[in-house]
């Protein structure tokens, strides 16, 4: 065996034993969105490419009845990395027409290996599926190369899911929702980067030149992917299901394909008058009750406190102040921040405890929000209030 090839097997040796575990893991652990099931499916998909290098490093007769089974799979990939983002962000299943419409292309993919299988003696042939020449070589190339591009295009899809997820917690949450996007977008960010590889090497690799599986370098970017989700589902196993306290807190119908209207809120029915009114009863509340405190506070709490819709609550805020609630909620946190900073009686108190005591979730978004309003981080504009205090005394 020679040394890539080794490297290969050990590479892959360890990457299926981690991830068929985390298979199993996976698809037993109870989920009510089936968020779960949806990356089982995923890394089986990347446990079965793993076997297949293994079989090929190490020659074995798998290498031939392996790719009946990798290359339909491969078709799943893209669909179910959709469905468990959509699943993980917005709790919404897939129903059992967009199940069966995803699946035609895996089904042809399947009868067209079969033909070719029993077609061609190079496809059950070892020799000739290890050196990947002739007919071999371009139809595993070709199965491969739309494989990656319909994978590409629900990849993208699912980025633009987490884009519109952001924009709409921005709208409703009263704290900054990105940590709970690091998981996702890593996640997503390391298939990102093994489809475009694959793309890479197959546009870039001379005819009859690519072997498949293709090289030691994205065996190790997914042995990066399976250990990313190793420590997820170790350390951190309730970011794996992005949890809502209330689903229908989000309630974007952006899901899919559908195109967002040209104006925001040409459809509602609210006059000035109207909105002024609320905002009134807004500033009332947010004085008297103090609700930006709770750092889980919600477009939807505050609705419920004023006994105003959603939708009203929202166009108020966006047309009379300008700001998203994430804004509006943290310019009251900054105040309660400031009055904290300047008093000389809470000096001794850290940061990040005034951070949290005025609503903030973690140091870093009240050292960032703190700085946006204000032009100083809080410890400086401490020492600045501190000081002038000081001298006025």
């Amino acid at each position: 065996m020679t040394e890539p090839s080794l490297l290969t097997a050990n590479l892959s040796l360890v990457s299926f034993s981690i991830s068929f575990f985390l298979f199993l893991s996976l698809y037993f652990t109870k989920s009510e969105h089936s968020t779960s099931r949806y990356l089982s499916g995923i890394i089986f998909i990347i446990s079965l490419i793993v076997l297949l290098r293994l079989a090929v490093a190490l020659s074995s007769g798998f290498a031939i009845y392996l790719p009946l089974l990798v290359f339909p799979s491969l078709f799943y990939l893209g669909p179910l990395l959709f469905f468990y983002t959509r699943s993980c962000l917005f709790h919404q299943t897939a129903d059992r027409w967009e199940t069966l419409v995803l699946c035609i292309p895996s089904g042809i993919s399947f009868f067209v290996f079969l033909i070719l299988f029993f077609r061609y003696p190079e496809f059950r042939s070892l020799p000739s599926i290890l050196s990947q020449r002739g007919i071999v070589g371009s139809a595993s190339s070709l199965l491969l190369l739309c494989a990656v591009l319909f994978s590409a295009l629900f990849c993208l899809l699912s980025f633009r899911l987490t884009k519109i997820y952001r924009e709409e917690s921005l709208e409703q949450f009263g704290n900054d929702e990105k940590a709970k996007l690091i998981w996702l977008l890593s996640f997503l960010g390391l298939i990102g980067i093994c489809i475009i590889l694959y793309l890479f090497l197959i546009l870039f690799s001379l005819p009859g030149d690519l072997h498949v599986p293709i090289s030691p370098v994205e065996g190790c970017v997914q042995l990066i992917l399976i250990y990313l989700v190793l420590f997820y589902v170790i350390r951190k196993p309730e970011l794996i299901a992005i949890t809502l306290q209330n689903p229908e807190r989000i309630f974007s119908q952006q899901l899919l394909l559908t195109k967002p209207e040209t104006t925001k809120y040409q459809k509602q029915t609210l006059t000035e008058e109207q909105r002024k009114s609320y905002l009134q009863k807004m500033i009332r509340i947010m004085e008297t009750e103090e609700p930006y405190l709770n750092d889980l506070v919600s477009i939807h709490d505050l609705s419920e406190r004023l006994a105003i819709p959603v939708h009203h609550v929202s166009m108020t805020i966006n047309i009379e102040l300008s700001q998203n609630f994430f804004q509006f909620i943290n310019q009251y946190r900054i105040e309660r921040a400031k009055l904290l900073l300047s008093n000389p009686k809470a000096k001794d108190q850290n940061v990040l405890n005034i951070g949290l005591e005025a609503g903030f979730q973690s140091k870093a978004s009240f050292n960032k929000t703190f700085k946006q309003f204000t032009g100083f981080t809080p410890s400086e504009f401490r020492k600045n209030s501190l000081k002038d205090t000081s001298l006025n005394s």
